[in-house]
């Protein structure tokens, strides 16, 4: 009888000790799983961050270059030399474009990126929308009270000033985004 009773008990406990280890292998399991899913899911994330910044950057390079070619424009036809109505309303027109397209991708941003970059990327399509009615103003022979600027935004300096900060503005953005993604 007590080699019965042995038997059965080892029976049992070989069974506990079974359902245990099976319970921890589950877990186990599902650890991993819930960590793979994290990691598949912060690469999904990233992914869509990076798709957003570059297409950010690309719009804000092209941004950029628009508002220095109509900067040129706009500062040879202030030093008298014949740059043709249409020419100046069309670089008006690429600078308005630009920074509508800006503005809806800063909104993405806002969704996205880390609230620093999106700040940062809100006061550059800021700053670029100043610059492109300034280029408004002085491609229309606007006066600056028509679009409610600044006289002194009117200026070579001004308007040279507001250039400068687009430029430093993007290659800032540029650096914040690459952190981002990095996770620096």
């Amino acid at each position: 009888m007590t080699e019965g009773l042995f038997a059965v008990l080892g029976a049992l406990v070989g069974a506990a000790g079974a359902w245990i280890a099976a319970l921890i292998a589950g877990r186990a399991s599902r650890y991993q799983a819930d960590k793979q899913a994290s990691a598949a899911h912060e690469q999904w994330l990233r992914q869509v961050r990076r798709d957003l910044y570059a297409q950010f950057l690309d719009k804000a390079r092209e941004a950029e270059r628009a508002a220095s070619n109509a900067y040129v424009a706009v500062r040879m036809s202030e030093q008298g030399q014949l740059i043709p109505e249409d020419q100046l309303n069309e670089l008006h027109l690429d600078c308005t474009r630009n920074s509508d397209e800006l503005s809806k991708l800063a909104h993405s941003m806002m969704l996205e990126a880390p609230k620093s970059l999106s700040d940062s990327v809100e006061n550059f399509a800021g700053l670029y929308h100043l610059f492109s009615l300034v280029i408004e103003a002085k491609a229309t022979n606007a006066t600056a009270q028509d679009l409610a600027l600044s006289p002194r935004m009117l200026d070579i300096g001004g308007t040279e000033n507001l250039g400068i900060k687009i430029t430093q503005g993007y290659y800032a953005i540029a650096e914040m985004c690459r952190a981002s993604i990095q996770g620096a």
